[in-house]
């Protein structure tokens, strides 16, 4: 049999190109984010719930001695532990970092929020 050298030489490259991780997605991890769901926080004096919904919204119900309120959110995953949220105007550093692109660790029933290495912001999962 007779390998044209033209045609080795294509497939000796789409060989390297796949061994070596260029053809695999460094993309999103494959299911859900694990952040989907429900969590609250009792930061400060206020109470508050995050619910992510798959539909890249979020509902952000606050619960303070003075006044509850419910703002709206949305977010996107950038990657397999960053997360970027596009937090109303107004809402308090307290319930998420400033940053739009936030670091995140889901550990057990916590999800964690880091923006700045000073500033992280620590949620328990709710029963569904």
């Amino acid at each position: 049999m007779q390998v044209n050298s033209r045609n080795s030489s294509l497939l000796l490259r789409a060989g390297i190109f796949l061994v070596s991780g260029l053809g695999c997605s460094s993309g999103l991890p494959s299911g859900p984010p694990p952040f989907l769901g429900t969590w609250r926080g009792v930061l400060a004096t206020d109470t508050v719930t995050l619910q992510f919904l798959s539909d890249k919204s979020i509902t952000i119900l606050v619960i303070s001695p003075q006044v509850d309120y419910t703002l709206s959110a949305t977010w996107r995953w950038l990657d397999s532990n960053h997360v970027r949220i596009t937090a109303p105007a107004g809402l308090p550093d307290v319930f998420l970092p400033r940053q739009a692109n936030l670091r995140f660790t889901v550990t057990r029933d916590a999800l964690t929020f880091t923006g700045d290495p000073a500033q992280a912001v620590t949620y328990h999962r709710l029963s569904q």
